[in-house]
């Protein structure tokens, strides 16, 4: 017997329906930024990477992809820490809509993108920016000069607290380097007697030189002029054939991308470019990233340096047991070289924020890669010499005060201060001036008294996503 108009109706609205389940089995649970996603644009890709293709038996019964659609390759390693500048903004753009405004359950529900037509989407709406600009600004008699001697006292920063601290002197926004440069001296408190014997270094993540040579690398290096130049994510297979600066800089260490790494597919490489000649350099730690070239060690006569890339912990935390093996290798290196009577310097982006108050955005963080407990706690392990693996700077002060044999410098420097090295190109964390300190210089405890300055150079932006740090020291010969 033949169905009726509504059995028919009936009939093709549960085939649908099985069509629609059959589709959904092949679909994940979205990833939330608590799983290291961060939702947005890396957490759509994180889903598309995840979904998987039909059994053949049954490509009649589910409904087919969008047509157009592309495949999208699973990240590398390499590719993971480019990735992460998208989970750390859309970690903030998360974070921003979830401040805004709740609406009282009297009120309608905002239309979503499937809602009536006509309509303003809910999505549509612009994030409600959580931005410093709200914040107190810094008392002027509080104001620490960046030229000032650092002292052996720690710093009072909390843990988990992000609500005691201050604002910096200034927060640029400009989107490009600027074409003329007055750059304070950090080494503007030393002794008469010592000025030449002031020693200027400059650490700066340039997220590849050939990119940040045609936005003005040269030009703020000149302006600078340190003594050493420690460059990360050179993303360069070695040292570039056209060569870089040999007029200021004839001492260079290059380190390669892994044999057989394809071309245009390396983000790693650091670099030293010296105007003295080292007693000895070297590549690496000892660890197998060094084959990704993530490190030199360099020995000159006042001090050794160790400048890194340190590995990103990556999306969903994945790379985190490479990244706490570096840790584990690094305090290693510190401690043995530490004990050869040079002091050390280390220096570069290590992919961490230590404390609350070095990112804009800490809650919305907490599990994501850069500032989970783990990677705080293995920092807070170095700085105090296995004393403590607690995150932050108060809980080495309370495990060892004065006595932890080495220092963030900068932090040091600026116990209170909340600002940032690296700010990412989405969400406007730039103009909001949201972003993240990952770039530092730790320097062993007995070389603090002859620091004469560290500074983030904030307004040198746009040649990369991160801003150069310099640190002044006097009495040291290379």
């Amino acid at each position: 017997m033949a169905p009726t108009r509504r059995g028919a109706r009936r009939t093709t609205a549960a085939a649908t329906t099985a069509e629609a389940a059959a589709e959904v089995e092949h679909e994940p649970a979205a990833t939330t930024p608590a799983e290291g996603g961060g939702g947005g644009r890396g957490g759509r890709r994180a889903v598309a990477r995840s979904i998987k293709k039909p059994a053949a038996d049954t490509a009649d019964a589910a409904e087919p992809v969008k047509a157009g659609r592309k495949k999208t390759a699973k990240r590398t390693a390499d590719e993971d820490d480019e990735g992460e500048e998208e989970d750390r903004e859309a970690a903030a753009e998360d974070e921003a809509k979830a401040k805004r405004p709740k609406k009282s359950p009297a009120s309608p529900a905002a239309p979503t993108r499937r809602g009536r037509r006509g309509k303003a989407a809910a999505v549509s709406e612009p994030d409600v920016p959580d931005s410093p600009d709200e914040l107190p600004e810094e008392p002027a008699a509080s104001a620490k000069p960046a030229s000032a001697t650092v002292t052996a006292a720690a710093t009072t920063v909390g843990v988990d607290d992000d609500s005691d601290f201050v604002e910096p002197a200034s927060k640029p926004t400009n989107k490009t380097m600027p074409e003329k440069y007055s750059l304070a001296d950090p080494a503007n408190g030393a002794a008469a007697g010592e000025a030449g014997a002031v020693v200027k270094i400059c650490s700066w993540n340039v997220a590849g030189v050939q990119a940040a040579l045609k936005k003005g690398l040269v030009d703020y290096v000149r302006a600078e002029n340190p003594d050493v130049l420690c460059l990360q994510e050179t993303k360069t297979a070695g040292e570039p054939k056209e060569g870089l600066l040999k007029d200021l800089y004839p001492h260079q260490f290059w380190t390669s991308p892994p044999t057989g790494e394809k071309k245009g597919r390396y983000y790693g490489g650091v670099a030293v470019l010296s105007k003295v000649r080292p007693i000895s350099w070297t590549g690496g730690i000892g660890v197998p990233e060094d084959d990704e070239g993530r490190a030199v060690v360099a020995e000159f006569e006042s001090l050794h340096l160790i400048h890194t890339y340190v590995p990103n912990a990556s999306t969903k935390l994945v790379r985190l047991p490479e990244k706490q093996r570096y840790n584990s290798a690094m305090e290693a290196l510190m401690k043995r070289l530490d004990a050869t009577g040079k002091p050390v310097v280390w220096c570069g982006d290590l992919n961490v924020a230590h404390d609350a108050i070095d990112l804009n955005n800490p809650k919305g963080n907490v599990r994501n890669a850069g500032f989970t407990v783990e990677e705080r706690g293995d920092f807070s392990r170095i700085l105090s010499g296995g004393a403590t693996s607690t995150p932050g700077p108060a809980a080495v002060a309370s495990a060892v005060g004065a006595a932890a044999p080495f220092v963030d410098v900068w932090r040091q420097l600026h116990p209170r201060v909340r600002d940032y090295s690296y700010f990412g190109y989405r969400q406007n964390c730039r103009e909001r001036y949201a972003g993240w300190r990952l770039d530092y210089f730790v320097a062993s405890r007995r070389l603090v008294e002859q620091v004469r300055g560290c500074v983030m150079r904030t307004d040198a932006y746009g040649a990369a996503d991160h801003v150069p740090l310099v640190l002044a020291l006097a009495r040291v010969r290379l």
